[in-house]
């Protein structure tokens, strides 16, 4: 079999679409495009959620509230839950295992839904005033691990309007530090130097006052 022989599959190959090439072939003239219009024209482009000009859509509908960039999307565990665990010292891995979280990588807050009657050492992200009580109350303790970054961000915001304090290269602490004394020693050497002068032009003055 030669290579003359090959052809392609029937229905893969077609012809291009030739237009404006003269009446006779039904796209010349206005080449398929119609008459006059914005989509005769050449780089016209329509967005899918273009609607013709009338008011659209994301516009149309009612807009309510706003998103808080500062939220903290907390897993909540509450007390109640925690009897499920049979471990004193309780974290965000002990959680996991048991499966009251879905990932020790996000936060979580324990709030205080139902009581507790045994000593447990927590770790988690946050505490209810509630849930850090009744821990405390039942001789446990509440570790927190970190502020959470919502905290941050304000706190750095509040910050921002303040000017802050320039601060001097070491280096430059160094070399000030060490020229001082040495302008201190000219200055005590200038000094008798200084007065010896002065007293040598006012006697001459004095010795003329007296003669005269």
């Amino acid at each position: 079999m030669g290579r003359y022989v090959i052809k392609p599959t029937e229905g893969s190959c077609r012809t291009r679409k030739r237009i404006g090439r003269g009446t006779g072939s039904g796209f010349g003239k206005t080449a398929g495009k119609g008459t006059k219009g914005q989509k005769s024209r050449s780089g016209y482009k329509q967005r899918a959620w273009f609607e013709g000009g009338q008011m659209p859509l994301q516009r149309r509908v009612p807009k309510r509230g706003f998103k808080n960039i500062f939220k903290v999307p907390y897993q909540v565990v509450n007390l109640k839950d925690l009897e499920r665990v049979k471990e004193e010292d309780i974290n965000k891995e002990t959680l996991e295992g048991v499966g009251l979280i879905r990932s020790a990588k996000k936060p979580v807050k324990l709030l205080g839904v139902g009581d507790i009657q045994r000593i447990l050492n927590v770790t988690v992200d946050a505490f209810s005033i509630s849930a850090r009580r009744a821990i405390e109350d039942a001789g446990g303790k509440c570790i927190t691990l970190e502020i959470p970054r919502a905290r941050i961000r304000k706190a750095k915001a509040a910050g921002a309007g303040k000017a802050p304090e320039a601060e001097q290269p070491a280096g430059e602490e160094r070399a000030f530090e060490e020229e001082q004394p040495a302008r201190e020693e000219r200055a005590v050497e200038e000094e008798p130097a200084a007065v010896e002068e002065q007293a040598s032009e006012e006697e001459p003055a004095a010795v003329e006052e007296q003669a005269s």
